[in-house]
C-alpha cells in the first residue's frame, strides 16, 4: 500500500504520543502524557491528542474505539466514531469522547485510546440512491 508513506503524524506538544502501526493502514492512537482534558459527565468532551495526521487527498482515516470496552481511567466513556476525509494537509487529532456516568472522568495518560483505519474513497462509497424504507 504505497499510499502509506504519505500519511504523517506530527506531535504538537511535548505530551504527544506517537501512534503505532498495528498492520497496513491501522493505528492504535494514544492518549497524551501528562494531564488529559477531564470528561464531564453526562456529555462529550474533546480530547485533544496533541498530534496531527496528514492523509492524502482520495483517502479517509476511519476512527472507531480501540477495543469494545472503556477508556482506562475513565468508567464508562468511550471515543465517538468519526471520519477524517483526506485533505492532504495536516488535520489536528481532537477526539469526541462520550461520558454517560454521572461524574466527570479522566483518561490514564499514555494508554490505548482509539483505532485509526486508513481506507480509499472508493472502498468507502456514500450512495444515497440505493435502499427502500419501509
Amino acid at each position: 500500500m504505497p499510499f502509506l508513506d504519505s500519511i504523517t503524524f506530527v506531535s504538537t506538544h511535548a505530551d504527544g504520543n506517537a501512534p503505532i502501526c498495528t498492520g497496513d493502514g491501522v493505528w492504535t492512537l494514544k492518549t497524551p502524557g501528562g494531564t488529559i482534558e477531564s470528561c464531564i459527565p453526562d456529555a462529550t468532551t474533546v480530547v485533544d491528542l496533541h498530534q496531527t495526521v496528514s492523509i492524502p487527498v482520495g483517502y479517509l482515516g476511519i476512527i472507531a474505539p480501540y477495543t469494545s470496552n472503556t477508556l482506562t481511567g475513565a468508567a464508562g466513556c468511550v471515543p465517538v466514531s468519526q471520519v477524517i476525509v483526506g485533505t492532504g494537509a495536516a488535520q489536528a487529532l481532537k477526539i469526541l469522547v462520550a461520558n454517560p456516568s454521572a461524574s466527570a472522568q479522566s483518561p490514564t495518560s499514555d494508554a490505548s485510546f482509539a483505532t485509526m483505519i486508513i481506507v480509499a474513497c472508493t472502498d468507502f462509497k456514500h450512495d444515497v440512491s440505493g435502499g427502500t424504507w419501509s
